[in-house]
């Protein structure tokens, strides 16, 4: 309103123009209406080939229903990112869970590795006691597989095979003959420490892959955090255009009941001006036809 309030303060508005009043070099210009779009000449030529004709309702309605599309588009990109950070939720707590089973795993190893440890003994040990106990003498001793003696503690290793002792016992005074085989297992400590190595990597491995998908995690509910704060200022937003549109409407409403009421003072003018004409125009007659 105004644009066309200050060329019409300055005589250049549509009316002068139509009248031909006052018309200058200089610009004219008004706000097109219906009657503007609709009529002839190359003004209405112009904005028919340009424009549309549209009611402030329809501007409205277009303006809601723009408003509307994002606040859905917005709706449906939140549920996807919503539906994705929940899957990213379940992965995490997955290799959490595998995790846990993981460090489990590791500790039981560790814990039947030291029970193991234990039961590792010198063979000058081992044979002292076996001895002692007078399951066999010096003499009658047999192996029956292979001894490896690893260190200067003479301690006995094996890749996870079984070392068996047969034993002969012979009483002095009963001819018998006895055996007796004495099993006694032994890790590697090679293998338990290859094995070590291998819980170490996999643990590595699956910190990696849970601290990778809780910054995932952080970062996609920062963007849902982002989503939710621009769609709460779309709603603002779109309740501010709302507003605005109605104070329009309600304008435009004051100006056409202004424009109508010039329109008809105008119009009582001319009536008035045409019946003094007439009453004028009688008088004189009257005067005459007297005369």
């Amino acid at each position: 309103m105004a644009f066309e309030n200050h060329f019409e303060a300055d005589r250049r508005g549509k009316r002068d123009w139509l009248e031909g009043r006052f018309r200058s070099s200089k610009i004219y210009g008004w706000v097109a209406r219906a009657g503007d779009y609709t009529s002839a000449g190359p003004a209405g030529d112009h904005l028919r080939k340009n424009g549309d004709l549209k009611s402030v309702g329809d501007l409205a309605a277009e303006e809601s229903g723009r408003a509307d599309r994002l606040v859905a588009n917005l709706a449906s990109q939140i549920e996807v990112k919503s539906k994705h950070l929940r899957e990213l939720e379940c992965k995490y707590n997955e290799t959490s869970l595998s995790l846990d089973t993981m460090m489990e795993q590791r500790d039981l190893l560790l814990q039947s590795y030291n029970e193991g440890s234990h039961l590792t003994l010198p063979f000058a040990d081992l044979a002292q006691l076996l001895l002692s106990r007078q399951y066999i003498s010096s003499s009658y001793l047999v192996l029956s597989s292979m001894l490896f003696f690893c260190n200067a503690k003479q301690e006995w290793q094996s890749c996870a095979c079984i070392y068996s002792l047969t034993c002969l016992h012979r009483h002095s005074d009963l001819s018998v003959i006895a055996s007796d085989v004495i099993c006694v297992t032994f890790f590697d400590a090679s293998e338990i420490q290859r094995m070590q190595q291998l819980a170490r990597h996999n643990s590595r491995r699956v910190l990696a892959e849970n601290e990778s998908l809780r910054s995932e995690l952080d970062s996609k509910r920062r963007e849902l955090e982002a989503r939710g704060k621009q769609l709460e200022k779309l709603v603002a937003q779109n309740e501010i255009d709302t507003r605005k549109l109605a104070e329009e409407k309600r304008k435009v409403a004051i100006f056409f009941m202004r424009a109508m009421f010039c329109l008809f003072h105008v119009w009582c003018c001319q009536i008035d001006k045409s019946l003094r004409t007439l009453f004028d125009l009688h008088l004189k007659n009257s005067v005459g036809f007297a005369c």
